[in-house]
């Protein structure tokens, strides 16, 4: 067991690693809209201007003679967005960039020689999509009292169960319970037997994971469920970091029935399971770093249904995860 996860640490850390050009599915998201005047009608030439701290420097768009623009491929988190015209009012908005979707954000400008500040902190803004996504943030996964595996957090999406043959696999849509696709940064992770999602993740590393159940477009490919899109976090201009253990004992659950009839006890063996985490900036607004490591020293306790005779067992698995985030130019 040692040496297969010792192994598996190579291929995790080129499963996630942020190379376009091997990742399929979205792994960003977008953000689009309509300006307007007070009257409702179109503005061509507005600057908008988009920042976020997930952002490495700023994009920068303009509407078109519909008034319309459009600013893909952003990095999903929160959003600053602003409006400018000559002549018209200049106006801030807050928005949410959803993995694998597009925010919605149309504004009006007024004639005025005042700056107006509007901070919308309500739901977020509507997707312009076909397909039917829930979208679940890291900050949202640390105060449910879920477990942080992509499975474990797909299952609080609606859509889907956990009914299935098989531990951690998942019904999407009522497909067959190994017919739907893992991926981590645009990398399929999926067992190509049970069609689970192999063990190559930090659980405190990941940023968002997007369970898409129905109209899902042709780059994922390849299956008849739905999709369970992870991202992971990309440092930041600001350096953050965390750690967290996990204790597990066999002797703090119950016994089962079939252990309670033998006269079986559990023995008390105090476990570990280590996580880590850093990220930060190489250079601002150029260039990122984040890196991860978990270290699993557990042993589990259970009997021979058979025989009822005891018996123990231990989990030596070791994960490393870095990621660099750079922009060369920009758009």
């Amino acid at each position: 067991m040692s040496r297969l996860f010792r192994l598996s640490i190579v291929p995790a850390l080129i499963c996630l690693a942020p190379v376009a050009s091997f990742a399929q599915g979205q792994q960003s998201g977008a953000l689009s809209g309509r300006v307007s005047s007070a009257d409702r009608l179109p503005l061509p030439g507005v600057t908008v201007t988009v920042s976020s701290a997930a952002l490495q420097g700023q994009r920068v768009g303009t509407t078109d003679v519909n008034g319309v623009y459009s600013l893909p491929g952003l990095p999903p988190g929160r959003y600053t967005i602003k409006f400018t015209l000559n002549g018209m009012t200049s106006v801030e908005r807050g928005a949410d960039v959803p993995l694998g979707n597009v925010a919605v954000v149309d504004q009006q400008l007024a004639l005025a020689a005042v700056t107006e500040v509007v901070d919308v902190r309500g739901a977020a803004p509507a997707a312009v999509t076909s397909r039917h996504a829930v979208n679940i943030m890291a900050a949202d996964i640390a105060v449910l009292p879920i477990g942080r595996t992509p499975f474990l957090v797909a299952e609080t999406a609606g859509g889907l169960t956990d009914n299935t043959p098989s531990a951690s696999q998942v019904t999407l849509s009522g497909a067959f319970a190994y017919d739907n696709v893992f991926l981590m940064n645009g990398v399929d992770i999926n067992d190509n037997v049970l069609g689970t999602a192999n063990n190559l993740f930090i659980e405190d590393a990941i940023q968002e994971v997007q369970v898409v159940t129905s109209g899902i477009s042709p780059e994922y490919g390849r299956f008849s469920g739905g999709v369970i899109n992870v991202i992971t976090r990309s440092g930041g201009n600001a350096f953050s970091g965390g750690f967290r253990t996990n204790l597990t004992n066999p002797a703090w659950s119950a016994e089962t029935p079939l252990e309670a009839s033998a006269g079986t006890s559990r023995a008390s063996k105090l476990s570990h399971t280590f996580e880590g985490t850093a990220g930060g900036p190489l250079v601002h607004d150029r260039l990122w770093f984040f890196g991860g490591a978990r270290a699993e020293r557990t042993t589990t306790q259970s009997s021979f249904a058979q025989t009822k005779i005891p018996f123990t067992t231990t989990n030596d698995n070791t994960r490393v995860e870095g990621k660099l985030t750079g922009t060369i130019a920009r758009g």
